[in-house]
């Protein structure tokens, strides 16, 4: 996603942009090269099955799957924290621009 380098862009025409982007980032869920790549991965998946036996099979995968949801977990935890701090972030600037609005000269006084 491409911030606007217009500073005097309205707030409300950022975020319909910003929102637009998020939105068509998604479509690739949707899309036919997302199904060909799972198609491929089913087959690959089933190609390694075949090559070392069943049983060895689903103990690597268990074992890789509860690698993946470890990682899922760190990326969600690292992305709450984020969103956590980027909130507080606005909530202070808004605070700041309030204090604009009630006749200060800028959001640093």
């Amino acid at each position: 996603m491409e911030i606007s380098p217009d500073p005097k862009k309205p707030l409300g025409e950022a975020i319909k942009e910003m929102l637009n982007d998020r939105t068509s980032s998604c479509d690739y869920y949707y899309s036919w090269a997302y199904e060909e790549n799972r198609r491929k991965h089913s087959e690959l998946i089933d190609r390694i099955g075949k090559r070392i036996g069943k049983k060895l099979c689903k103990r690597i995968w268990k074992d890789y799957f509860d690698v993946e949801s470890l990682e899922g977990e760190f990326h969600a935890a690292l992305s709450e924290s984020c969103y956590r701090l980027g909130f507080t972030d606005a909530l202070i600037l808004s605070r700041e621009l309030d204090q604009v609005g009630e006749g200060h000269k800028t959001i640093f006084n």
